[in-house]
């Protein structure tokens, strides 16, 4: 069964994360934060630990910037299930939807992205410093990343782009 598209922005996100390793084998994690609708990338954390208290303060940044969903989809990762983020979500008012273990399919548009990160960025640099990461992707790399339906923008402006407490988003630049 496919999965429905949302008939407006702010519906239903997606969220996951996906692991890398820098130059010297230390592990990293990204969280991506991914809008049904237009599949268009809302955010992102990178760090060696990502935390539900983490999770939450990536949300919170990018509601300030995009407003809250409705619902936040997710797999069942000890991030996710939280009681921390289960407090924010009810707090906030918004739905939160697990897949089925095992069944990433359920959350396909955000793998499909997950995957357009990794071969359309991780997988051409080599990274050393984590910093470098989160560097690269605020300043942009001056390309944007089209495949298929995914859209993967990658821009920085000073009213989007936020860098405090090892925390780095990124977010598509609204025209018109």
């Amino acid at each position: 069964m496919p999965l429905a598209v949302p008939d407006e922005p702010n519906d239903i996100w997606s969220m996951d994360f996906m692991h890398d390793q820098l130059s010297d084998g230390r592990s990293f994690r990204l969280f991506n934060v991914l809008d049904d609708f237009n599949r268009e990338g809302l955010g992102f954390e990178a760090n060696f630990s990502l935390p539900a208290v983490r999770v939450i303060r990536a949300l919170d940044q990018i509601i300030e910037w995009c407003g809250k969903p409705k619902r936040l989809r997710c797999d069942n990762g000890p991030e996710f299930i939280s009681q921390e983020l289960e407090k924010w979500t009810d707090k906030h008012e918004i739905q939160l939807e697990f897949i089925q273990p095992d069944k990433p399919q359920q959350n396909a548009y955000v793998e499909r992205y997950n995957r357009t990160v990794r071969y359309g960025w991780l997988s051409q640099y080599l990274l050393f410093q984590l910093k470098r990461c989160r560097t690269m992707l605020l300043t942009g790399f001056g390309f944007t990343i089209m495949n298929g339906p995914t859209r993967l923008m990658v821009a920085c402006h000073p009213n989007i782009c936020c860098v405090q407490h090892d925390l780095c988003f990124w977010h598509q630049l609204k025209m018109g």
